[in-house]
């Protein structure tokens, strides 16, 4: 039996597409988010659904 292996590493500020906006019961806001990530190698890649905070998202900066 061959088993394949991958990693995905996420780190630092990512480009990313941000679907909904959640208030959730204390008030705080939430993002729900899709980032597409490669394995290290480059030859995977999927869609990762996320719910982050409103301070973990921002704006790209204007060109």
């Amino acid at each position: 039996m061959r088993v394949k292996s991958s990693a995905v590493y996420l780190s630092g500020l990512r480009p990313a597409l941000q679907t909904h906006w959640f208030k959730i019961h204390d008030g705080q806001w939430l993002a729900a988010i899709t980032v597409y990530v490669t394995d290290a190698a480059g030859m995977n890649s999927l869609e990762l659904d996320m719910v982050v905070t409103a301070d973990a998202i921002s704006e790209p900066p204007s060109a």
